[in-house]
């Protein structure tokens, strides 16, 4: 898509290129294009426009002036009907997604489906994870998420593995939840995730000064 612009390309760039980048040429790079002149500070919100203003400039007052640059406009053809682009490649990854039905948000045995997804299904430090990636190695990313609406939830495991291990995975991961659901979660998984909450409740409390990083 949008061939022939910067919007076509790699997000991260190619590797032929990224490997030639030395420390001179980034800092030049950095000095010729991050300055006020390619800068636009965006607010939005129920805010005093004088008192945005006024922490704008205290914030990026010192910030190093340029010449503003210009956006090169591009033509995009109208089209009858949307392009089609075909692109083949060996599939290296699967990437497999299961959920199922959970309760609303204000059913009481929220909180406890919750600390389920959070104790074996976040983090490298999970249950979920340390089974399935470094210990059986049938996976290579996993996740547990729960979403409840007022309505109603969902529960999902999140699976990422090689295609010729993909059953291997979903059998590992469902036998690991019918243990969960057997034996329960552990002392030590409650644990992390109580001081994981904790580090969430002083990270949203830093203030614009830089107080109470994590």
């Amino acid at each position: 898509c949008f061939p022939k612009t910067s919007y076509g390309r790699p997000v991260l760039g190619f590797v032929e290129t990224v490997q030639k980048i030395d420390d001179k040429t980034l800092r030049q790079y950095f000095q010729k294009h991050y300055h006020a002149g390619t800068t636009c500070l965006v607010i939005v919100g129920d805010v005093d426009s004088k008192d945005a203003l006024a922490l704008a400039t205290q914030k990026f007052g010192k910030m190093k002036k340029g010449t503003k640059s210009n956006i090169r406009k591009f033509k995009i053809a109208n089209r009858a009907t949307p392009a089609t682009v075909f692109s083949g490649r060996d599939v290296t990854e699967c990437h497999a997604q299961i959920a199922w039905p959970a309760f609303g948000v204000k059913h009481p045995e929220v909180p406890i489906w919750d600390l389920m997804c959070s104790s074996i299904g976040h983090g490298e430090s999970g249950r979920l994870y340390q089974t399935l990636v470094k210990g059986k190695k049938s996976c290579l990313e996993t996740q547990m998420d729960l979403v409840a609406t007022v309505e109603c939830g969902m529960a999902t495991l999140t699976l990422q593995t090689e295609p010729e291990k993909f059953l291997t995975a979903l059998t590992d991961a469902t036998g690991l939840l019918a243990q969960c659901a057997e034996e329960g979660l552990k002392d030590r998984e409650v644990e992390r995730v109580k001081s994981a909450l904790e580090a969430e409740v002083i990270a949203a409390k830093e203030t614009v000064e830089g107080y109470a990083r994590r």
